[in-house]
């Protein structure tokens, strides 16, 4: 029998107690245990991994991380634990697809194989980016009305609003989270996509209990978005918004980013933690549609070398050994329109392809500089990469891979990376179609990649 919800809220009631610092410890120390009984090791020659045996032990160093260190609950200062029993139950309920949408916009995520076909799911919106509240329509309509991008997610965060800064848990909060969900559906009409799922999180930048007030414009055929913190933490206010949520059948994406170079240590560390992050939100917060990839805590990116490496191999053991593929998104250094973001971008894509991975989020730049950093222009290139790698091996995945690497690894640091250009740069704010400069520089970056790609498959 699953675990039940009042199940974890009495084990994070009475759970052991520790300090979060001897928690981090003791898993940091576990974690280079696994990693040495394993034998899992970060290789600087590969960046998509082709090794299964390595996969399988990635995952079984992962499910053994979670039966030992569980879930630090940072409200009580407790830790959640479950057994082996209690976490092979929760993953005979996890579905292999999920329906989501309405009508003529309805989309299935499916489990991918390795190597599988079937191309991966795109999703895609703002994430990340602070929206100016007059731009939040058209940016988001923008990527919506892309043919490619399936379901609307992360609608950008608002932080300024009626000549003044959004404070945490002030009254405008609640009226800004009221207005922006409002406005998707506005947004999907707009988009003559009514029936279009939408992936909600952190609406309008909200991480609080404010988030909910969005509930009622929401559909149970959307999906709500929530994460762990990283290094497997979580709080009342996470778990709440879970128990709510389930209450209310929506869908539910659960996730988490693990940092290399923190708690986890490298990008082998990291790998076998990311495992563990999707079991947690399988089990705490009863997600059905599950994602897991690395950052890294230099870069902050999920497309740096080290990051692509261990998330590739995560997906390929999640795709291995779950029901349901896990999804990844592509945090880049660069900004949009800059030829730096179409080689991340693919060697994202190629490399989540190869791997299993069931759904792509839309790329978005890891440390925005300024209001409506984002650009639905990048949405569209990922799905036709997604198009053209499907089916593609691990071997060419790798090559491709290597290569694009090469070309913006000096350029990882968000100071050297290119900045790149704001929404009404990249379009016209009337039509909401890409401006003939971005234009221009879309169809040579994806001559240029449709070439690379072809090359290797053939």
């Amino acid at each position: 029998m699953a675990v039940s919800f009042s199940e974890v809220v009495r084990r994070a009631e009475t759970g052991p107690m520790v300090t979060e610092k001897d928690f981090n410890l003791g898993m940091s120390k576990k974690i280079a245990e696994l990693c040495k009984e394993y034998d899992i090791r970060y290789n600087r020659e590969e960046v998509v991994p082709t090794n299964d045996s390595l996969a399988d032990d990635v995952w079984k160093a992962g499910f053994k991380l979670f039966l030992d260190t569980g879930v630090y609950y940072m409200s009580t200062k407790r830790v959640v634990k479950f057994s082996e029993e209690e976490v092979k139950e929760s993953i005979k309920h996890l579905p292999s697809e999920v329906s989501l949408g309405e009508g003529k916009d309805r989309v299935i995520i499916q489990h991918r194989s390795v190597e599988d076909k079937l191309v991966p799911i795109i999703d895609g919106g703002p994430f990340g980016a602070e929206v100016d509240l007059d731009m939040y329509v058209k940016i988001n309509q923008a990527y919506a009305q892309e043919p490619g991008n399936k379901i609307l997610s992360h609608a950008g965060r608002i932080e300024n609003a009626f000549g003044l800064k959004i404070r945490e848990n002030s009254p405008l909060q609640i009226i800004i989270v009221k207005t922006c969900a409002q406005r998707l559906m506005e947004v999907l009409s707009n988009a003559g996509r009514p029936g279009m799922p939408m992936m909600a999180g952190v609406v309008a930048g909200v991480a609080g209990l404010q988030d909910l007030v969005a509930d009622e414009f929401l559909r149970p055929s959307d999906i709500r978005a929530l994460f762990l913190y990283p290094d497997l933490k979580t709080d009342d206010i996470q778990l709440s918004k879970a128990i709510q949520w389930s209450s209310k059948g929506y869908n539910m994406f659960g996730g988490g980013t693990p940092l290399i170079g923190g708690w986890c240590g490298g990008p082998d560390g990291g790998a076998v933690e990311a495992v563990a992050v999707p079991l947690a939100c399988m089990i705490v917060y009863k997600m059905n549609i599950l994602g897991s990839g690395l950052s890294h805590i230099k870069y902050h990116t999920t497309t740096n070398h080290e990051s692509l490496w261990a998330t590739s191999l995560v997906s390929q053991a999640l795709s291995r050994n779950l029901p349901q593929s896990g999804g990844i998104a592509s945090r880049t250094s660069a900004g949009p329109c800059t030829e730096q973001i179409f080689y991340e971008i693919t060697a994202m894509a190629v490399a989540g392809c190869a791997s299993g991975t069931g759904q792509l989020s839309s790329p978005r730049i890891a440390k925005t500089k300024f209001p409506n950093h984002a650009s639905p222009l990048e949405l569209r290139f990922l799905a036709e990469v997604a198009e053209a790698a499907a089916g593609i091996k691990r071997e060419d995945a790798n090559e491709i891979a290597k290569l694009l690497v090469s070309r913006y690894k000096d350029r990882m640091e968000p100071d050297k990376a290119p900045v790149g250009k704001p929404f009404e740069q990249v379009y016209d704010t009337e039509t909401l179609q890409p401006r003939k400069e971005a234009l221009e520089l879309y169809q040579k970056m994806k001559k240029e990649i449709e070439d690379i790609i072809e090359f290797k498959k053939r």
